[in-house]
């Protein structure tokens, strides 16, 4: 078993996002970020698996929103652990299969360490911690790869005490500012091995601030009949903008314009689940193509939105299927026993807060691991959003997807 000073180390919380497409490497540094062309490796596969698990959630409230990246992270994570087909499944699903697993750890600690923002006006952070049950011990190489690559924070903990279940909601509340509340349930599943949380947390302020004296109610046409809700109003002489037969979009910048924001209105005759049944990576690729800077209005419904979902059906339907497998997982590096063990459940928690001053989102994943006995669970645009509407957030640089989701009933916060 690891030492105790060395479960308990505690790394700087760093952030996501992700990279383009590159072939470059790094070595871990003593505190020193070396940024080469690593960050970009992961970008594409994580979009790719970002659109993948959008098609198969079930929307809450009439919304959805999730964070592909904390997902991604978390799995790989486990991956890292994989062998044989029950690797070879993941790669398929997380979009790695041209990459060898070295490649994927160096780009996981260069897009973190270049991704990190803490500025006035952006806060992007990202954490990840394993906690082991104390009567296992981790695999040295496994431990050594978490801290090396994710700076994930290691525990043991007695399953048996309540406590240790206080102590990761602590965990997740703390990296998620008090977003992300009671991740992991009471008790603890008494053949629990390991639990993988991933914690993300952002705060952008809007490049353009929407004007607090231009909020006024008005109507938004939801799924379910007509509500009144307050809308922001934007005017501003430069924003990308984008127009088709099939949607208008726009994209908000945070900051500088490292981040943005970009809000898909499906047209009237189309409405928002013919236009989700369009969403691909390629074709959001495309789109992203044909924004143009132009000058306009956007008219944007205030909302806050809490979500919770359990990913195993959509990881297993996308192919990843022997990880929760309790007779054939192979999931052999995590720890030193020679123990047969499964993924359980995948959980995600987010949330989602978009006010005159900018956007406050955070998300939280839990991968809980266990012994195979137990039970698996061009003219200048007007755009009124005043209907349903998808939107992701992203970085500028890399293109990749932090959030994603799809809102038609704008929840208002208290």
């Amino acid at each position: 078993m690891l030492k105790n000073s060395r479960m308990l180390m505690c790394f700087a919380v760093l952030f996501i996002l992700v990279g383009c497409n590159s072939n470059g490497s790094t070595e871990p540094t003593n505190g020193e970020d070396i940024i080469t062309d690593d960050e970009q490796i992961l970008a594409k596969p994580n979009n790719l698996l970002s659109f993948s698990l959008f098609e198969q959630m079930e929307p809450v409230e009439d919304n959805i929103l999730i964070s592909p990246m904390s997902a991604f992270m978390a799995v790989l994570l486990v991956y890292n652990g994989a062998d044989g087909e029950t690797r070879q499944e993941m790669a398929e699903t997380l979009h790695l299969k041209d990459y060898s697993l070295e490649e994927v750890n160096e780009a996981m600690y260069s897009l973190t360490s270049s991704l990190e923002k803490d500025t006035e006006a952006i806060d992007l952070s990202i954490a990840n911690s394993v906690w082991l049950n104390d009567e296992f011990h981790f695999n040295e190489d496994y431990a050594k790869q978490a801290v090396d690559y994710f700076a994930a924070q290691h525990e043991t903990i007695d399953i048996e005490d309540d406590r240790s279940v206080d102590r990761m909601n602590e965990w997740v509340s703390e990296a998620t500012n008090g977003k992300i509340e009671d991740m992991v349930a009471k008790p603890l599943n008494p053949n629990f091995v390991a639990m993988i949380l991933n914690a993300i947390y952002f705060n952008g302020k809007w490049q353009y601030a929407f004007d607090e004296a231009n909020t006024a109610d008005d109507t938004f046409f939801a799924k379910n009949g007509e509500m009144t809700v307050p809308f922001m109003m934007l005017e501003e002489e430069k924003l990308a903008y984008a127009e088709n037969d099939l949607f208008q979009a726009v994209e908000l910048p945070y900051g500088a314009g490292e981040m943005n924001i970009q809000f898909f209105l499906p047209n009237e005759d189309m409405g928002i689940e013919a236009f989700t049944e369009q969403l691909t990576e390629e074709n959001w690729t495309i789109w992203n193509s044909e924004f143009q800077s132009r000058s306009g209005t956007v008219k944007l419904p205030k909302f806050q939105i809490e979500y919770e979902t359990r990913l195993n059906k959509a990881f297993q339907q996308l192919g990843m299927e022997l990880a929760f497998d309790g007779n054939n997982a192979e999931l052999p590096h995590i720890i030193e026993e020679n123990e047969q063990i499964f993924i359980n459940q995948i959980k995600q928690k987010t949330y989602i807060d978009v006010t005159e001053e900018g956007t406050e989102a955070a998300g939280a994943t839990s991968v809980e691991i266990v012994l195979e006995s137990a039970v698996v669970e061009k003219d200048s645009f007007h755009m009124e959003i005043n209907r349903p509407f998808f939107f992701t957030i992203t970085d500028g640089e890399t293109n990749a997807i932090l959030f994603m989701g799809m809102i038609q009933h704008p929840k208002q916060g208290a």
